[in-house]
């Protein structure tokens, strides 16, 4: 269990909020998803980025006996999930404190928003 203590800290504080936010939210989180995939995408890799300069540095190390072992550059994979699944839940709670007269690009106009013909 050791080499997976990190993922599964990771794992146990990351995902009752993703899947709360989609649970409540899953039309809206679906409504806009070609458009916060991206931002999740950028922040996540800036952050690893940014933490692999770190690491290479010696600003910080992680214990390998907690890790998988797996790693991107020199970044443990559970270091990029954990800035990839902060930038989703941040980036899933934007969108859903959208205010809901919003409507992605590109979607159909929603019907009460049309103007009656007379």
């Amino acid at each position: 269990m050791a080499h997976t203590t990190y993922l599964l800290f990771l794992l146990v504080w990351a995902l009752p909020i993703l899947a709360l936010q989609w649970l409540l939210g899953w039309r809206k989180l679906w409504a806009w998803r070609r458009r916060w995939p991206w931002a999740v995408l950028l922040v996540g890799s800036y952050l690893t980025l940014a933490d692999s300069l770190a690491i290479a540095q010696h600003i910080w190390f992680f214990q390998p006996a907690l890790t998988l072992g797996l790693t991107l550059g020199n970044v443990p994979l559970e270091e990029a999930l954990f800035y990839f699944l902060t930038a989703a839940m941040i980036a899933q709670g934007f969108v859903l404190l959208l205010p809901a007269s919003l409507t992605p690009p590109g979607s159909p106009p929603r019907p009460e928003a049309e103007t009656p013909v007379h």
